[in-house]
């Protein structure tokens, strides 16, 4: 079984890419975030993550600085 994290703050995008993830994988485990503090608790939290699928220019973020 898959663990996906979609951090985005945008609920559209998403939700979009949720549904994209459990038409592929149904039993996928999915996360999601919507600043860069979350995705960094929820990730500390959770280190069964396989795919983090990351806004960059979300709340929180500067540039690339969510990457480091």
């Amino acid at each position: 079984m898959y663990h996906f994290h979609v951090a985005d703050d945008h609920p559209l995008f998403r939700d979009a890419i949720l549904k994209v993830i459990k038409q592929h994988y149904p039993d996928a485990v999915v996360v999601e975030s919507t600043d860069l503090d979350s995705t960094i608790t929820d990730l500390e939290l959770n280190s069964e993550t396989d795919l983090l699928l990351l806004d960059l220019h979300m709340p929180g973020s500067q540039d690339l600085f969510g990457l480091i």
